[in-house]
């Protein structure tokens, strides 16, 4: 063989191998495992969709994006339903806080509602329930499904791996007096 056919079969050889590999980087899936959490003392504490705790959707990832931007994708693609809540913090960084989410049959809104409140003379509000339901996440697969611990980061904080991951989307209920 020749010096400029070895050359150019090496070139090429180079550059299907780096075609194969950003294919293989890009092809990265997240599996969505979707529960009802209820505090404590509430009967019923998980509710699987489905029930059979399998993940309710996959979607596309793209490595190096943040989960909220794949779920985002996954809206525009109309595979899923998200909704989000836009928060700028007193650093000037931006994250987003899921409001709503579904697939198919399936929506959760985030909701809270304040309840047997007690005013004093003046009108002020001295005491009262609040209750409400809202979504928390977590890294984690089949196995993780009845742990409560969740980060202390955000979707949109979140990066991608190149590799396929689950993440576990929690619809929190709880409730408090003061």
């Amino acid at each position: 063989m020749s010096k400029k056919l070895k050359r150019l079969s090496a070139l090429l050889l180079a550059v299907v191998m780096m075609f194969s590999m950003s294919a293989f980087a890009s092809a990265a899936n997240m599996s969505i495992y979707v529960r009802d959490y209820n505090q404590p003392g509430k009967e019923g504490k998980f509710t699987y969709y489905p029930a059979d705790k399998t993940p309710l959707v996959t979607i596309s990832t793209i490595p190096g994006k943040s989960v909220y931007d794949a779920i985002e994708a996954a809206t525009e693609a109309g595979k899923v339903s998200s909704t989000w809540n836009k928060v700028t913090n007193s650093d000037g960084s931006i994250d987003e806080y899921m409001e709503s989410f579904g697939v198919g049959s399936f929506t959760r809104t985030n909701w809270g509602d304040y309840s047997n409140l007690k005013y004093d003379s003046d009108g002020n509000v001295t005491s009262g329930t609040w209750a409400g339901s809202s979504w928390m996440w977590r890294l984690g697969d089949k196995e993780d499904l009845t742990s409560t611990t969740y980060p202390n980061y955000t979707m949109s904080d979140y990066k991608c791996p190149a590799n396929d991951f689950s993440i576990i989307l929690s619809f929190d209920y709880s409730s408090f007096s003061w």
